[in-house]
């Protein structure tokens, strides 16, 4: 097979065995491509990840919350108020 008829084959399994392959717009804005933010912390945050530790910071990092956690618009990563 060539690349594209593999390609092609992927996608038609994909289509019949769970939800519908994302287009490559809806890709984009899954995977932040092109989105640009103001500061690192910003930037961790936007994507879930713990902060950065600040100096003389030991242990477990967490992040400031009243406990209440949902998953961003996207889906992929809890995000934590």
């Amino acid at each position: 097979m060539t690349s594209v008829e593999q390609t092609k084959w992927v996608k038609d399994m994909a289509n019949k065995l769970g939800p519908p392959v994302a287009t490559a717009k809806q890709a984009r804005q899954m995977l932040k491509l092109g989105t640009w933010y103001n500061s690192v912390d910003e930037t961790l945050s936007a994507l879930g990840l713990p902060p950065n530790r600040e100096g003389g910071q030991q242990g477990f990092i967490v992040h400031k919350t009243d406990g209440k956690v949902f998953i961003n618009e996207a889906g992929l990563h809890p995000v934590f108020l």
